[in-house]
């Protein structure tokens, strides 16, 4: 019995790792998101106030640059609309939280922590949360595509305008 508690205290204190993990990864996630549509939002602004000034036959690149910029900002919406990091409940922690380890360790704690232990494995490797990364991922790398892609014409955009 002893053997067993103590295997699922490991097991315990694994999955609260996993999930620690997986939660500073979809914050990460969410950061990189934001940080690549500010900066589709500054060029952006850039070519919008440049354009005015620009000779006559500079507005294809400047228009190219647009849209490309315009579609990294719908995919950066895309990436973070609506989208929370999934609440999640850690039934017991060591470190004085809540109800603490050792009053659960005084009585029978074998079924309560399998229990637990069941619950944060469901949490940690929930299939909507895996998809919710998955998909984060591919518009933060579609995000840096469409900005680099918009980086050329910008570039001529400019070269032209200061002819």
């Amino acid at each position: 019995m002893a053997m067993e508690l103590a295997r699922l205290q490991v097991v315990y204190g694994e999955l609260v790792r996993s999930l620690d993990l997986r939660l500073s990864i979809s914050r990460a996630q969410q950061q990189r998101a934001a940080t690549w549509a500010a900066a589709d939002g500054v060029l952006l602004g850039f070519i919008a106030s440049a354009r005015g000034t620009s000779v006559t036959w500079g507005w294809a690149p400047s228009a190219i640059a647009l849209v490309f910029l315009a579609f990294g900002l719908i995919v950066a919406i895309y990436a973070l609309w609506g989208v929370r990091i999934p609440s999640v409940s850690v039934p017991l922690k060591a470190d004085g939280d809540g109800l603490s380890l050792n009053a659960y360790l005084a009585g029978n704690p074998e079924p309560l922590l399998e229990k637990f232990c069941k619950e944060l494995h469901e949490q940690v490797y929930n299939p909507d949360l895996l998809d919710l990364e998955a998909k984060r991922e591919n518009a933060i790398t579609a995000q840096a595509i469409l900005l680099c892609l918009a980086l050329v014409p910008f570039g001529i955009f400019a070269a032209l305008s200061v002819v």
